[in-house]
C-alpha cells in the first residue's frame, strides 16, 4: 500500500505543480499517522491518494483547465477524512477544524500573491463532503464531491473492494443488522437522485461524471442485491 511519504518526492514531479506546498515530509508523516489509524478500512491512505491520483488525471488530460482554488482542492482531498470516526456526523466538520489548525502553523517564504492558501476555503470544500444532496454552490465543492465518490461509478471490480471494505470498517461497531439497513438506506438515498456526481461546468469533465453516474447506479443497485444475502 502506497503511503503519503512515498508521495513526497512526486510532489516536485507532477504537472500541477506544488512549490506552493512547504514542510512536505512533515506534512506526509502527519497524514500516514491519522490515515492509517486501526479502525479505518476505506477511509484509508489509499481512499485519499485514489482521489488525488484522480485529481492529476482529469487535469492531465487538459491542461487549459483552470480549476478554481486549485491548491485549495489538493489540500481538501489530502484533509478530508483526516479526523474519521465511524459513524459520526461529525467527521468532516472535525477534519475542515484541522485543516484551519494545521494552516496557523503553514509557513511560506513565496511573496507572490498566487501562493497564498485560502484555509477558510479548504474548510469549506472539506464541508460539502457531507453529501447530505443540499445545494452546493460553488464548483470546487461539486468537484470535490465528485472526486470523493469516485468509488460508487468505478469498476464493478474497484466498486466490490471499495463496499468490502466499508462493511469491514463499520461491521465490528454495528454488527450485520445494523450495517444492512444504514448501509441499504444511504444507498437507496443515493439512487434516488436525479444525478449523483455534479456537473462541473467543464465539458470533458462532464461527460465522464455523467458515465460514472450510469455505473454508479449499476454498482449500488447490485450492492442492495448482496446486502440482502447477509440477512
Amino acid at each position: 500500500m502506497r503511503t503519503f511519504s512515498d508521495l513526497d518526492s512526486d510532489f516536485n514531479s507532477i504537472h500541477l505543480g506544488y512549490r506552493w506546498l512547504r514542510n512536505r515530509a512533515i506534512l506526509a508523516e502527519l497524514l500516514d499517522v491519522h490515515y492509517t489509524e486501526h479502525h479505518r478500512k476505506y477511509h484509508t491512505t489509499e481512499h485519499i491518494i485514489k482521489c488525488l491520483d484522480l485529481h492529476h488525471t482529469f487535469c492531465s488530460w487538459n491542461a487549459k483547465v483552470d480549476l478554481p482554488f486549485n491548491k485549495e482542492l489538493v489540500l481538501a482531498i489530502l484533509f478530508h477524512d483526516i479526523v474519521y470516526e465511524v459513524g459520526s456526523k461529525e467527521n468532516e466538520k472535525k477534519s475542515a477544524e484541522f485543516a484551519l489548525e494545521y494552516g496557523k502553523y503553514f509557513t511560506s517564504d513565496f511573496t507572490d500573491p498566487l501562493d497564498v492558501i485560502h484555509w477558510d476555503k479548504v474548510a469549506e470544500i472539506i464541508m460539502a463532503t457531507v453529501h447530505d444532496g443540499k445545494e452546493v454552490p460553488t464548483l470546487a465543492a461539486r468537484y470535490m464531491i465528485n472526486i470523493d465518490l469516485y468509488t460508487l461509478g468505478s469498476s464493478r471490480e474497484d466498486y466490490l473492494a471499495s463496499s468490502k471494505a466499508i462493511k469491514f470498517e463499520f461491521m465490528p461497531k454495528y454488527g450485520t443488522l445494523e450495517f444492512v439497513y444504514g448501509r441499504n438506506q444511504f444507498l437507496e438515498s443515493m439512487i434516488a437522485r436525479p444525478s449523483i456526481f455534479y456537473p462541473v461546468d467543464i465539458p470533458m469533465f462532464d461527460v465522464i461524471f455523467q458515465k460514472m453516474n450510469e455505473r454508479a447506479k449499476i454498482n449500488m443497485k447490485d450492492e442492495q442485491v448482496r446486502l440482502t444475502r447477509m440477512v
